[in-house]
């Protein structure tokens, strides 16, 4: 698992520089409120389009999906980052990113078909939590430099050149690795159709809550920049600590996932999650955002942890890698549903009431 955890470590570095400010990015382009929720629509609708469209293309082909596809994805996913630096205007980095995405749905598919197959059930909870973990520490080092020297000298060429630099060193962790050996579960037909049973319920439930999370993740960081009277200091503080909590409740939230079960460790950490637009609309200043988000950020460990894993349980392996597309682009067209609802409540009513209804809906 060693090229696994390197993978999604370098890869936290090289998202976590650019990734979250990329609306704040757009924004300095001349972008409206409006073209920023339509940004993150967009791109999550190529993201899906080209995720089922691979998925069913080779849907008899597996194994095209593997070590090989996620080296090369993630190599020209990385590139990416050199071209998004050159945006001139909105609508540029609104191309630049549509087709990253397209590499980006390569390494999902890729990602998952080898974890799925490659992870036993009784210990997904805890595996899945070390990845998230090293994802974090990624993240936490990335945002704090881009926060530094966003704030300093602005978007930089060489904060898009160390994304990319990053990038390459994740996708070498595939480079020469050798085919991953499928565990082979076999299951009866009551079995399977249990399984589809419960996937439909995973999937609603979890493309209401990203519906729910989609109307105001592009606005976040801009209410504090807009509203609050913050910087990207600010927006890189309150992901930082909001990534140091969630390391410390990565491992725990493991052991409960395996031991205590995955329905209830979702349900509990809704709860949470639920918190954060809330947190947002009601703080005087940035600084109060450095400790509450993390609170929320606290049940976000949990519910990823406990949806993939139960994710993995669920589906048949027979059909492990069209439900998994299936399942990524249902989740991921209900985020853009909720970025359109969004940009057009943040253009005509404000931000504020874009983060109230978020929170409100995320409670059901």
């Amino acid at each position: 698992m060693k090229n696994f955890y390197r993978f999604e470590f370098f890869r936290a570095l090289s998202s976590g520089l650019v990734s979250p400010f990329i609306s704040i990015f757009a924004l300095t382009l001349g972008a409206s409120n409006l073209i920023i929720g339509y940004t993150s629509a967009f791109t999550q609708l190529c993201y899906i389009s080209f995720q089922l469209l691979i998925s069913f293309l080779l849907v008899k082909n597996k194994k095209a999906l593997g070590s090989s596809s996620l080296f090369f994805a993630t190599f020209f996913w990385a590139l990416m980052w050199l071209i998004i630096g050159k945006s001139r205007n909105p609508y540029e980095l609104l191309l630049y990113l549509g087709v990253q995405s397209i590499f980006t749905a390569i390494i999902a598919l890729s990602w998952t078909n080898l974890i799925v197959s490659s992870i036993p059930s009784y210990k997904r909870g805890r595996i899945i939590s070390e990845l998230n973990r090293r994802n974090s520490i990624g993240a936490i080092i990335a945002t704090i430099l881009s926060g530094y020297i966003l704030n300093k000298y602005g978007f930089a060429s060489f904060v898009f050149f160390a994304s990319f630099f990053f990038g390459v060193l994740a996708s070498l962790n595939f480079f020469s690795l050798r085919q991953i050996k499928p565990i082979i579960i076999k299951t009866n037909v009551e079995a399977k159709e249990e399984g589809n049973s419960e996937f439909k319920k995973l999937l609603i439930g979890r493309a209401f809550l990203n519906f729910s999370v989609g109307i105001a993740a592009p606005f976040l960081s801009v209410y504090v920049v807009k509203h609050l009277g913050g910087t990207t200091i600010d927006i890189a503080l309150i992901s930082v600590m909001s990534s140091l909590l969630t390391i410390l409740f990565y491992r725990p939230w493991g052991f409960v996932v395996d031991f205590v079960g995955r329905k209830i460790t979702m349900i509990s950490s809704i709860v949470l999650l639920s918190t954060i637009p809330l947190f947002y609309a009601i703080a005087p200043s940035p600084k109060f955002l450095y400790f509450l988000v993390p609170i929320g950020s606290i049940g976000w460990a949990g519910f990823d942890i406990a949806a993939f894993a139960y994710f993995s349980d669920v589906i048949a392996k027979s059909n492990a890698f069209k439900k998994t597309a299936i399942y990524n682009a249902s989740i991921e067209f209900s985020s853009i549903i909720g970025n359109f609802l969004g940009g057009f409540i943040a253009q005509f009513y404000g931000i504020f009431y874009v983060l109230i209804i978020s929170f409100a809906l995320r409670l059901f």
